[in-house]
């Protein structure tokens, strides 16, 4: 949760309070696209000079990522409550992957009430109402990615804006509700099911006609 937050933690990062964090939660990995995470980086340091990149996460990409942004924050795999702090430490979370299906890391970022930054693409374009939540992006369009991560790491009050919701959204989206939506699926193809085997479908087509 936001309430997780640590400036203790964050100055272990050499940040201060003020700092603008950006972070990235996930495998370092090649497919994730994580090089746009650091061109971004690289682009929002000539607009906001206090900033920091954080990488959480390990990976065989791990050293790639070192040699081109050696300045970044590595800070290796995380769980539990540790990672809840990573996540409510940061400002703004950016999130580049094209090969994700659901995207834990979006919905666990957003329940920490940070605002993110995705591509149009699987779970994000669901869990995400651009500026509400963060912004999206069409997919594979990485200079417009990289202009909108400028843009909202230079409006702090819209960033706080919306972190006042990305949490409730987060909730509601979370696995209780998904839980929930499925099983309203499921009976909702029972009982299609059961009209099928009653006869009730070819009835409705004799009305229509």
């Amino acid at each position: 949760t936001p309430h997780r937050r640590t400036d203790i933690l964050r100055a272990q990062w050499g940040a201060t309070p003020s700092t603008l964090v950006l972070l990235s939660v996930g495998r370092l990995a090649a497919e994730k696209n994580l090089d746009l995470v650091v061109q971004s980086y690289r682009q929002i340091q000539g607009v906001v000079t206090d900033c920091k990149l954080v990488f959480v996460g390990d990976g065989p990409y791990r050293s790639t990522l070192q040699s081109q942004c050696p300045d970044a924050v590595f800070a290796g795999f995380r769980t539990g409550s540790n990672l809840a702090e990573h996540y409510a430490s940061a400002d703004l979370f950016l999130f580049p992957s094209l090969t994700e299906t659901f995207g834990n890391v979006t919905l666990e970022a957003m329940s920490s009430g940070l605002p993110v930054v995705a591509f149009e693409h699987a779970a994000a374009k669901e869990l995400i109402t651009p500026m509400q939540h963060g912004v999206l992006v069409s997919a594979g369009d990485t200079s417009r990615y990289v202009a909108e991560a400028m843009a909202l790491a230079v409006n702090a009050p819209l960033r706080h804006m919306m972190q006042s919701q990305t949490r409730p959204r987060a909730m509601e989206m979370g696995w209780t509700a998904i839980m929930e939506k499925l099983e309203s699926v499921y009976l909702s193809m029972m009982d299609t099911l059961e009209s099928a085997q009653t006869g009730q479908p070819q009835q409705h087509l004799i009305n229509a006609a």
